[in-house]
């Protein structure tokens, strides 16, 4: 029987505005089965307004998922499975430097 998987990280944006985060089943059930991805950042609307990348397991065309021209709030419809060793990946460009930004994971895990 497959859990709620309901799960997220934060990072910080850098000096430049960019930061990254990275999610994926480490321990616990192996299989993670991703229905929706979402991303925002500390102070969303306000002032720069930070692209988000989201990559499944490499940070490459092969990888490559979605864009979100607002990274500081916004999400992803997906459909995929993630397994021990593999992660989802955001990159934020462009923000406000300081910002805490935070990836979250939706979906079910067995």
């Amino acid at each position: 029987m497959a859990d709620p998987l309901n799960i997220g990280t934060t990072t910080v944006l850098d000096a430049s505005g960019n930061g990254r985060a990275a999610l994926g089943p480490t321990f616990g059930p192996a299989v993670w089965h991703v229905r929706s991805v979402a991303v925002r950042t500390s102070q969303p609307g306000a002032g720069k307004i930070p692209q988000c990348a989201i990559y499944r397991a490499t940070e490459d065309a092969n990888g490559y998922v979605d864009t979100t021209y607002d990274g500081s709030a916004d999400a992803t419809d997906v459909m995929f499975d993630l397994v021990q060793g593999t992660q989802i990946i955001a990159r934020w460009t462009g923000g406000n430097p300081g910002d805490t930004a935070t990836l979250s994971i939706y979906g079910t895990r067995e």
